[in-house]
């Protein structure tokens, strides 16, 4: 999809049946359009998602003669192997770039990660879109890795983003490994009556988790404060210990018997 061949900057699109064989010319490969309606460009981004919509964002264009040098911070799709294309974001939220890289993962959620802009300024933030690249919001506008550029970015099955090497100048490449995970401050909502939390894996027992889960507040990796013949109740949204035969009424000649936490009572 697009680039520079050198002598000129493209807007062609190809497409190849047998990716084995796509780095030796073996006349398999098919010209969808020489002129996709999106700006000729290089160093853009370009991803698919599980519905084999094919997403192309971001770029750069320089034309000596005119003078005319821009960074695209724009989002087109496919949706028939590359041979029509759809403008889904003009001016999407995160500034123009080029050499960034994008990814998407297995809820059709967009990422675009890092890149140079239009005053070669090195970017370390990501951006996410969560409706097919309309509409944009910041993950992190900074993260801990250096700012850079020609990096690669992977998505694995647990939906884990990882940024792996790039370079901040000639002399500046890296060769490290980033994973960011996702945390209930990633817009994860628990329901069922006020009596289900967020856990993730920066918290106590849940370490090393890779999605944020919704447990119970009564979960003894939260509230294990309860006495032996004590069970955890939820009274206000709020874990608390109680006798579980004091509200309780029971029939003539019987009487309630509490079991000590991991025994066991038989009945008559």
């Amino acid at each position: 999809l697009g680039g520079h061949d050198g002598g000129s900057y493209l807007n062609d699109v190809w497409s190849i049946r047998d990716p084995s064989q796509a780095h030796v010319w073996n006349g398999k490969w098919e010209l969808m359009t020489g002129a996709a309606p999106w700006e000729k460009r290089y160093g853009h981004a370009a991803v698919i998602n599980i519905m084999d919509a094919i997403f192309v964002l971001g770029g750069f264009f320089a034309d000596k003669a005119s003078g005319r040098v821009e960074c695209f911070n724009d989002v087109w799709v496919s949706r028939d192997v590359g041979a029509t294309w759809t403008l889904v974001r003009e001016h999407a939220s995160w500034a123009g770039r080029y050499q960034h890289a994008a990814a998407v993962n297995m809820r059709s959620e967009l990422f675009v990660v890092g890149g140079l802009d239009i005053d070669l300024q090195r970017h370390s933030d990501t951006w996410r879109s969560k409706d097919s690249g309309r509409t944009w919001t910041v993950v992190n506008s900074a993260a801990g890795w250096t700012p850079r550029y020609e990096h690669a970015v992977v998505v694995d099955t647990n939906n884990s983003v990882y940024v792996l090497g790039g370079m901040s100048t000639g002399d500046e490449k890296f060769d490290d490994v980033w994973r960011a995970e996702r945390t209930c401050a990633d817009d994860v909502r628990c329901d069922t009556g006020k009596s289900m939390v967020c856990r993730d894996g920066s918290q106590k027992n849940f370490e090393g988790l890779p999605n944020p889960v919704c447990v119970h507040i009564c979960d003894r990796r939260i509230f294990d404060d309860c006495k032996a013949k004590e069970v955890c109740v939820v009274r206000n949204s709020t874990a608390v210990c109680e006798d579980p035969c004091k509200n309780r009424r029971c029939d003539k000649g019987e009487v309630c018997e509490v079991a000590p936490s991991g025994s066991y009572v038989p009945g008559r």
